[in-house]
């Protein structure tokens, strides 16, 4: 563990008058720390470094390469932790965040009504029990024209203090916040027939766009996503990469300069050649690096989930046997190209096609 890593740790009060912590510090150290014990951690972190955060913590892939699935206990659990900063600060840090990602995470642990559409449009009518029924059957909260029902996750009364704070200083989020969840609900109930004969629900619709957005934030950190990286090791497997639209995307075009002459070359070997960049291509490298290093914690390796830290390793040393494998000019090539080199040669298990 680094200095500041452990620093974040063991006295996240030392931070708050220095530098601010990246997204990537938070997590690990609240993965260290444990969400419950965080909660210093989460009060300096901005909205934005939250977001960063809950998007890596909430979501879990079933298996390494596979899309990750939304935690509806870990998103109350997330709304539990954060009500402890006070219901004021946790809505304030909730007004910050993707309105989707909230707006769904509330459609999965509670059920929303809306009472005028309820009297007006009869919805009652398509429950299996009466409203007054459910509502007396379960925890429940009425903001103004909103019922918001428990689905029976745990920190329900911390819930409702934050919508209550989302109600008074919110409130318009907060009328949207809950009418998407109320679409959801009503989706529930009157969606079978359609769901039956293959159609999305909305509840999917939902995940799906929550998901995308989640892909689009994490794309711009640097984050590969499943399907792509799996996409990246497979075609990596069978034909040279660099050029392909996966490796466009997150590097946009490579940075390959002119071969050098002989005389200028690094000495033998990938690690000496590596150590040996010129002062320029170190930052381009050093990109490529850690683009291939998210392909490999994305898609996974040999079958396994793999750390970061063993996901760099495992890249720089799959460069390294494309590098042996034919020599070449560290200037000249891109450690992608190397890499899918090394990635042929290399006798791990493929990750399934997606």
């Amino acid at each position: 563990m680094d200095d500041k890593l452990r620093q974040l740790v063991e006295d996240p009060t030392a931070l708050i008058s220095g530098r601010t912590p990246t997204a990537s510090e938070l997590g690990r150290a609240m993965m260290e720390r444990g969400l419950e014990d965080s909660e210093m951690l989460l009060s300096i972190a901005t909205a934005e470094q939250l977001q960063a955060v809950l998007d890596e913590d909430v979501w879990e892939a079933p298996r390494p390469g596979e899309s990750p699935v939304f935690n509806p206990a870990r998103f109350a659990q997330w709304i539990e932790v954060l009500a402890e900063l006070g219901p004021d600060e946790a809505a304030e840090k909730l007004a910050g965040m993707d309105e989707e990602t909230v707006a769904f995470g509330l459609s999965q642990i509670a059920q929303v009504f809306d009472l005028h559409q309820v009297a007006l449009a009869g919805w009652a009518a398509f429950l299996d029990a009466d409203l007054d029924d459910v509502l007396a059957e379960s925890a429940s909260l009425e903001l103004g024209r909103w019922v918001i029902i428990s689905r029976g996750y745990d920190g329900w009364t911390e819930l409702c203090d934050v919508l209550l704070s989302l109600f008074t200083d919110h409130d318009a989020l907060l009328d949207r916040l809950l009418f998407r969840a109320e679409e959801v609900t009503n989706s529930r109930i009157i969606e079978t027939e359609r769901t039956a004969h293959g159609a999305l629900s909305l509840a999917d619709e939902m995940a799906e766009d929550a998901a995308a957005a989640r892909d689009d934030r994490r794309a711009a950190q640097g984050f590969v996503a499943p399907a792509d990286a799996v996409a990246f090791l497979r075609l990596a497997a069978i034909e040279d990469v660099g050029d392909d639209a996966i490796t466009r995307a997150h590097l946009g075009r490579l940075d390959e300069r002119p071969a050098r002459t002989e005389a200028a070359l690094a000495p033998a070997g990938f690690r000496a050649a590596f150590a040996g960049l010129p002062e320029d291509l170190r930052g381009p490298r050093q990109r490529e690096l850690a683009f291939l290093a998210n392909i490999l914690v994305s898609a996974g390796a040999d079958g396994q989930a793999i750390t970061a830290q063993d996901a760099a390793r495992l890249a720089f040393e799959v460069c390294g046997l494309g590098f042996d494998r034919g020599g070449g000019d560290l200037c000249a090539t891109s450690l992608v190209r190397f890499f899918g080199r090394g990635w042929r040669d290399r006798k791990g298990a493929l990750p399934p096609a997606q």
